[in-house]
């Protein structure tokens, strides 16, 4: 579904977390069909991230709060959300947590 509605690096993301969900499981046949589903999706271009979205993606790795962040950056806690919402858009992740892992472990798209 989400492939179809052209959101690719949510696509990805979703059959990525189903196949370590199946590989956990031993469910070999939905791990085979994991696989198919992430070799068909297109692999997402990602986009270099900017100066500022790389030290926002850092001080979230290192646990910051919004307000932590906003403050370090001289931005309004508002800004900031909307620019996280931006940043996990631009980096294909749904959550806080997978966008500290990305400052770890930069996806390769």
């Amino acid at each position: 579904m989400l492939r179809r509605s052209r959101r690719r690096a949510d696509a990805r993301s979703a059959l990525a977390r189903a196949l370590a969900g199946f590989e956990r499981l031993d469910a070999i046949p939905f791990v085979a069909r994991s696989r198919v589903g992430l070799e068909a999706a297109p692999p997402v271009q990602a986009e270099p991230l900017t100066p500022q979205e790389r030290r926002i993606v850092e001080l979230v790795a290192d646990g910051g709060t919004n307000r932590e962040i906003a403050a370090a950056l001289h931005l309004g806690e508002k800004t900031l959300e909307r620019r996280l919402t931006a940043l996990y858009r631009k980096a294909g992740v749904a959550s806080r947590t997978e966008l500290a892992w990305t400052a770890v472990a930069p996806r390769s798209g």
